[in-house]
């Protein structure tokens, strides 16, 4: 919901359909755990996703998934396979 921009408490409320409160408790863990930010502006705030812990947490999937190739690479796959130049596609 958030991924098109910021949205107001209202916006976001209405969009759920969960009280006031209930989204209040749900922006207050998000916000805690560091995934939204909050925009103060006249008298609204607005909340947007921090894509900056995303872009983290997939840098670090990407390292795993990476090692865990190498390291499936190195245990089952034949050395002469080891040692092939990955095929390259071009469109």
């Amino acid at each position: 919901m958030l991924k098109n921009g910021r949205m107001n408490a209202g916006e976001i409320a209405e969009q759920l359909d969960i009280t006031p409160a209930a989204l209040s408790y749900h922006l207050k863990l998000l916000k805690g755990a560091d995934l939204v930010m909050e925009y103060k502006q006249k008298n609204f705030i607005y909340y947007e996703i921090n894509t900056s812990v995303f872009d983290e947490l997939i840098m670090w999937i990407i390292s795993i998934v990476s090692l865990v190739g190498t390291a499936f690479a190195i245990t089952f796959l034949p050395e002469q396979m080891r040692k092939k130049k990955p095929v390259q596609y071009q469109m």
